[in-house]
């Protein structure tokens, strides 16, 4: 009696397969027999030609359209102003996004040292105005500066080398 219930689901469902099996493999089967006709063309349809002669147009007809951004929701040039980029001797080293935070590491000063910038924090006369994941905001009265990660390693100078065991040289 345990075992009629526990193998009455399981058999509807093999026999479940079976049927659906059944009806794919009919459909798969009469699928090449049926043809498909091509639709009328329209009364007022022109003849076909026996060659279409196309030219691109040049791109200055696009100007226009590649003139305007292309993920811009409305297509519309941004009414921000640029942002200026002027030689700095800060680097942006690493950001790091924190529970307590947005922090930046910053390269900067002579000789280099590397500090941690927070929001509103000021480093060399530019006030860090936003830390984002992948840039950092400077401003110093009506300038604004974008420092971005450095992706090239470039060198440092020695004194910002680790300090490292030296191997030990032979005997002269």
């Amino acid at each position: 009696m345990v075992v009629g219930r526990r193998l009455a689901p399981m058999a509807s469902l093999v026999m479940l397969c079976l049927v659906l099996a059944g009806v794919v493999t009919t459909e798969w089967l009469n699928w090449q027999d049926r043809t498909i006709l091509p639709a009328p063309p329209p009364a007022n349809a022109p003849a076909p030609s026996a060659t279409v002669n196309f030219t691109m147009p040049t791109l200055t007809t696009y100007s226009e359209v590649l003139s305007r951004p292309l993920f811009s929701p409305n297509r519309r040039p941004s009414e921000e102003e640029p942002v200026v980029m002027v030689p700095m001797s800060m680097t942006l080293v690493a950001i790091l996004i924190s529970p307590r935070g947005p922090h930046a590491l910053v390269r900067h000063g002579t000789p280099p040292q590397i500090d941690r910038v927070v929001e509103g924090q000021t480093i060399d006369g530019w006030t860090a105005e936003a830390i984002k994941f992948d840039r950092v905001i400077l401003r110093r009265g009506g300038e604004v500066q974008e420092l971005v990660p450095v992706t090239a390693e470039q060198p440092h100078p020695p004194n910002l080398l680790p300090n490292r065991p030296q191997p030990p040289r032979p005997p002269p």
